[in-house]
């Protein structure tokens, strides 16, 4: 097993299940890069500060596929693992709605975000020309994001999220996402639409 790369990953690698969803060869761990607020723009601060807490959300992971260096389609789909504290609570034991809403989205996307940094390797790399880019045309912000709640998503936990790129047109991509407990029981999805701006945020 490689050593673990940072305190999330070191985090769901002492959970038996994790670790087990964390240990194929296809596939690698990333931290989120939401977690890390940027003072200098206050981006990331919902992530970065309010919700990385002990009590909020004490660890958030990304796990990715690996690539050949030749692929130059899509990252279709993000998995990441999400440790949910009492702090999110709105019923007894029970996550908030907008805060599962929240994580979904956030999760969601990330598909984007890795998307871009994807692109951007492929036309520093000249794989992809600046006439043939899509991903890093512009800046993407969420169209709509609809959440069915399946069942209570208890606390404490780690859930599993999967967000899966199922379709992008001239603007805008959709992405489906659930969120998932140990024993893969659905607890909550969404479908949501990602649309780019014609001008930067």
């Amino acid at each position: 097993m490689p050593p673990p790369t940072c305190p999330d990953e070191e985090y769901f690698r002492a959970i038996p299940w994790c670790a087990a969803v964390l240990s194929s060869p296809s596939t690698y761990p990333e931290p989120f890069p939401s977690r890390e607020y940027k003072p200098a723009t206050t981006e990331d601060a919902l992530f970065g500060t309010t919700l990385r807490t002990s009590k909020t959300i004490a660890a958030l992971l990304g796990i990715r596929q690996r690539r050949r260096p030749a692929d130059t389609s899509d990252e279709a789909v993000l998995v990441a693992l999400a440790a949910l504290g009492s702090g999110l609570n709105g019923f007894p034991h029970m996550c908030h709605g907008g805060a599962v809403a929240t994580l979904l989205d956030e999760v969601t996307g990330a598909v984007v975000g890795i998307n871009q940094e994807q692109e951007k390797k492929r036309l520093k790399e000249g794989v992809v020309s600046a006439a043939e880019r899509w991903w890093t045309a512009g800046s993407f912000v969420t169209a709509y994001l609809n959440v069915k709640y399946k069942r209570p998503v208890r606390t404490p936990q780690v859930v599993l999220l999967e967000a899966r790129l199922v379709d992008r047109g001239e603007r805008k991509c959709k992405i489906e996402t659930q969120v998932r407990d140990k024993d893969g029981t659905v607890l909550a999805e969404s479908d949501g639409m990602f649309v780019r701006l014609k001008e930067k945020l």
